[in-house]
């Protein structure tokens, strides 16, 4: 009997995050028969000032127009990936929202879309590691996890518990930057080898609002050939995983990998929170 398809999340604060710290790993789990959605928090407009400047003058209008080719851009990267889902919450970036409603609508995506294994940002990165949002995203994605687990957070959605957390390794994305103070190493490495093709024409896809051509492409990812020894491959993607958190109703799939939770029968039928006013 075949093993039934993981559910692969990965969220990121703009659309590129996915794509360049997870794009292999998420074509390779689509290329295996899992079924994968990226989500993006933020449309990524507020702080790509060279992709504003066409537009002269910045105003509501034109970062609307911005987000739309953003998204196109995603769609053809996650197309480009084998990535079936691709989710766009519109938060505001730059910086990231990270209140209440925006606490709900991620935790609300996990709700819906009940994913085994959750990718995301480390809330530990900052400025030093690429951008102020990233941090704050992984503080909100965590803090999601947490909501989405919780009966008594407010939903029309039931609660779920994610299997496996991996969170994005800033710290080997960025080896000839500006150090990362105690921003913890990879734990996990995917081979990518096998999958790079797919990743180069998804940076390519994301590429015009982020001045990405075929040959920054081809160099950036020359440069990181090899570049952690740690994995012993020639192109890899690193994450740190945590640990799954105990729950009450837990049961072990046959080769006990994976915990996945089993809702209890007395939320059959459960009238959840009413709809808001």
């Amino acid at each position: 009997m075949p093993e039934e398809p993981l559910r692969i999340m990965a969220v990121g604060a703009h659309p590129p995050d996915i794509i360049s710290r997870a794009g292999g790993t998420l074509a390779k789990h689509a290329r295996r028969g899992d079924i994968v959605m990226a989500v993006s928090l933020t449309d990524g407009t507020r702080h790509l000032n060279g992709a504003l400047a066409p537009y002269r003058v910045i105003d509501t209008e034109a970062l609307g127009r911005l987000a739309e080719v953003k998204r196109m851009e995603m769609d053809a990267a996650c197309q480009a990936l084998g990535v079936q889902h691709a989710r766009y919450l519109g938060l505001r970036d730059s910086p990231l929202a990270t209140d209440t409603e925006a606490l709900r609508a991620v935790s609300d995506a996990i709700r819906a879309f009940r994913p085994d294994v959750l990718f995301c940002h480390h809330p530990q990165e900052t400025i030093l590691s690429g951008h102020a949002d990233h941090g704050d995203a992984g503080d909100l994605t965590l803090r999601a996890y947490m909501a989405a687990m919780e009966l008594g957070f407010e939903s029309k959605l039931l609660p779920w518990v994610v299997n496996r957390i991996y969170l994005f390794d800033a710290a080997g994305n960025n080896m000839d930057g500006p150090g990362v103070g105690h921003l913890p190493r990879a734990t996990v490495f995917v081979d990518i080898g096998d999958a790079i093709e797919a990743k180069k024409q998804a940076l390519l896809a994301i590429g015009p609002t982020m001045g990405y051509t075929r040959e920054s492409v081809e160099a950036g990812l020359a440069q990181s050939k090899g570049r952690d020894q740690l994995s012993g491959v020639d192109y890899a993607e690193g994450f740190c995983e945590l640990h799954t958190p105990v729950v009450d109703f837990v049961e072990r799939r046959a080769k006990g990998r994976w915990v996945s939770i089993k809702q209890p029968t007395t939320w059959e039928g459960l009238t959840l929170w009413p709809e808001r006013r």
